[in-house]
């Protein structure tokens, strides 16, 4: 899901957004999206593809990510 964040946006409002599915994030998500808080959606793939991607590869499955973002 694609949100346009603007810098008026308050913390609750994007979060409720981006928790929409009423699945519980993990805490790498969360700092997946506290990195890209107010950024523009061009800024926000390009970050993705160029950092955070990679780490989702190189963690190879979410236990792993989620224990690389706790340890780091």
């Amino acid at each position: 899901m694609a949100l346009k964040l603007g810098s008026d946006d308050k913390a609750e409002v994007i979060f409720e957004s981006i928790n929409a599915t009423g699945e519980k994030l993990r805490n790498c998500d969360l700092v997946r999206n506290f990195l890209m808080i107010g950024k523009d959606r061009a800024t926000q793939e390009r970050l993705f593809n160029s950092y955070w991607r990679h780490i989702e590869e190189a963690t190879k499955d979410e236990d792993s990510l989620e224990q690389f973002v706790e340890h780091f």
